[in-house]
């Protein structure tokens, strides 16, 4: 009896541990599922080049805006790979990709053929068929060498291979916990009359597993909510969420969907409910300037995705423009102050990243069934005319046409970047920009690939040690005077280098001359329609703020200033500024005297006020300031009430 008594004690405790091994043996399978790196590959070169040269090689967005990798194979051209395989004992190798023909053509056939590297293994060819649009392929490539070569080849016809990856199996764990599972049951089963589990142990387990269906019911509920209602996001989640790997992060400007017409547009009652904390300048790594300046955002979109915090069927004033007009940090905008000055009911059409060519479509889209009075058109100096050559080559490209809009809203990651499967869960990204020990994937650190270092970490041979002028330019952080205060600012470059650009190179220019013609025709159809227009324009930030750093500064110190903040010859350029910082103005108060188009400069009326504080734009942003929004907001009203009814 006590032989029997002991070997049932032996069989309990062998199928406790049994147990508690099958159970550790799925934690870690689904650990390594959900942590370890799932690797997109970039092509080797052949013959000693450089990778990533392969024009057949690269990425493209789709039609939701989502970034994947895109390989194109014709008949007798092999692609190759590098395959390193670091984690031989826990996870397999599995090929994922998805295989098309261009243009649903002809019948190809897809070889993969896998080589080791070191001898190491055995070559393994596989061989895929496809005809038509792209299809799902796991291409098992265990035993994986730890060094190998993929080489991909296609007969018959050609072939495009979407989002090639390796991607770690767990089987090893999986089938340890199974045979630990399996033995735990058999001698379970042979324990006979075993004493039964102590009630406190029973209590003890019953404990965990509640906990850890409460866990995962609360975990899957927040992932649910965070996904159905994405106007409740927290928006460091929102800055930062990777719908597919290969992207370093969302929109810039959250809430955006596709537009066939506009190629993309602001979703329906968006609600935009954010803490501003840094300007652009500083998010696109422009500057080390912070702004110490915190806002509470709360914007609300109408049914057509503007910014209108109420419906308007009918207005009588709509304004037509980019992001200067499309903005809720300042509370009111000049559109909402505008309305309260004028006692006018306004439906602002603003449309952040648009040039004219989009403003003309919104205008009759939207605008001519609100049956207005009047159009206003904001013409904004930074970047209106390159927008407009931005949305032909969108309208141009033959296929991937949102691939030119995600260079300027998505900051995309290398090519080979390495992912792990829980960075696709909104809840842990939420989690990872709460706690300090998971902060290692800021959306902020990726950087376009070919684009200069961040200027606060510049290491420039023109910067000379001491030479505090080039160190302003060089960290885009410059000290100047204000109402006898020392402020501080930031510009674009980009924006700033077009203020030198001569009337001949303008007008010469493909947006300059979309934005002529469709001003012209927004003119055209108000007046078939009955409506007045006008056309307003506002200046470019360094436009209102280089003459006072020039006065703070001095000549010699601006000069040097302006060559390691634009990388050129500072003397020569302040000349060429000195002549043409008004270009844009003058040529578009041509244009709209020769039609017959009133036009308001607000330049002045924010020059004269340059000189007080606070100031008009933000210190590290490219957009107006709240004091911007009133002094152009009372401008405006203090114009249109003067013009004829």
């Amino acid at each position: 009896m006590k032989m029997m008594r002991a070997g049932a004690r032996w069989r309990i405790r062998a199928t406790r541990v049994a147990l508690s091994a099958g159970i550790a043996s799925l934690c870690i399978a689904a650990g390594v599922r959900l942590f370890f790196p799932i690797r997109f590959l970039s092509e080797e070169a052949e013959g000693g080049g450089a990778p990533g040269q392969n024009k057949a090689f690269g990425t493209y967005c789709d039609s939701s805006l989502v970034l994947h990798t895109r390989t194109d194979l014709s008949p007798g051209a092999p692609i190759h790979f590098r395959i390193e395989n670091r984690s031989p004992l826990l996870a397999l190798s599995c090929l994922e990709f998805g295989l098309a023909t261009p243009g649903g053509g002809q019948k190809t056939v897809l070889a993969l053929q896998c080589r080791p590297q070191t001898g190491d293994g055995r070559e393994r060819i596989l061989r895929v068929s496809a005809s038509g649009d792209s299809k799902p392929v796991h291409a098992a490539l265990w035993p994986l060498p730890r060094s190998s070569r993929l080489s991909l080849s296609c007969a018959g016809g050609p072939a495009v291979i979407h989002d090639l990856r390796v991607v770690p199996l767990p089987l090893p764990p999986l089938l340890y916990g199974a045979v630990f599972l399996i033995a735990a049951a058999v001698l379970r089963r042979g324990a006979g009359e075993a004493p039964s589990m102590q009630p406190r142990s029973r209590r003890c387990v019953f404990a965990l597993i509640l906990v850890g269906l409460m866990t995962a019911c609360v975990a899957g509920s927040l992932e649910i909510f965070l996904r159905l209602f994405p106007t409740y996001r927290p928006a460091k989640l929102s800055a930062v969420i990777r719908s597919y790997p290969l992207q370093a992060r969302r929109f810039l400007y959250t809430g955006f969907m596709p537009d066939d017409a506009l190629a993309f547009k602001r979703r329906p009652h968006f609600r935009a409910r954010y803490r501003y904390e840094e300007g652009n300048l500083f998010e696109m790594k422009e500057t080390a300037l912070r702004s110490n300046m915190p806002i509470e955002v709360d914007g609300r979109y109408d049914a057509d995705g503007f910014p209108n915090r109420k419906e308007r069927k009918d207005a009588e004033i709509v304004f037509l423009g980019d992001s200067i007009l499309d903005d809720y940090r300042p509370t009111p905008n000049i559109c909402e102050l505008f309305e309260k000055l004028s006692g006018m009911t306004v439906a602002n059409l603003a449309h952040s990243c648009t040039g004219t060519l989009q403003q003309r479509l919104i205008f009759e889209r939207y605008a001519l069934k609100k049956h207005p009075r009047r159009v206003v058109l904001a013409f904004f100096e930074g970047n209106d005319y390159p927008e407009n050559e931005y949305f032909i080559k969108y309208l141009q490209k033959p296929e991937s046409k949102y691939s030119l809009y995600s260079e300027n809203f998505f900051s995309p990651a290398p090519i080979a970047l390495t992912y792990r499967p829980i960075q696709k869960s909104y809840l842990f990204l939420l989690l990872e920009g709460m706690a300090p020990i998971l902060q290692n994937m800021d959306a902020y650190t990726q950087v376009l690939p070919g684009r200069p270092p961040s200027r606060p970490e510049i290491e420039s041979p023109a910067v000379k040690p001491g030479d505090a002028c080039s160190l302003f330019g060089a960290t885009n952080d410059v000290p100047f005077i204000v109402q006898g205060r020392t402020v501080r600012m930031a510009f674009l470059p980009s924006y700033a280098k077009r203020l030198a650009d001569p009337p001949a190179g303008v007008s010469k220019m493909e947006g300059w001359g979309i934005a002529t013609r469709e001003t012209e025709t927004i003119h055209t159809q108000c007046r078939e329609n009955g409506i007045r227009f006008s056309v307003c324009f506002i200046p470019e930030k360094a436009n209102v703020y280089f003459p006072s750093i020039y006065r703070s500064l001095g000549e010699a110190c601006f000069d040097r200033y302006l060559a390691a903040l634009l990388h050129v010859d500072g003397a020569a350029f302040r000349k060429s500024l000195l002549s043409y910082h008004n270009t844009q103005r003058d040529l578009l108060r041509d244009f709209c005297s020769l039609h017959d188009i009133p036009f308001l400069d607000l330049s002045d009326a924010l020059a004269r006020r340059s000189t007080f504080l606070p100031l008009l734009y933000y210190a590290n942003d490219t957009h107006l300031s709240p004091e911007g929004h009133r002094v152009v907001g009372e401008a405006l009203w203090e114009w249109i009430k003067g013009l004829p009814k």
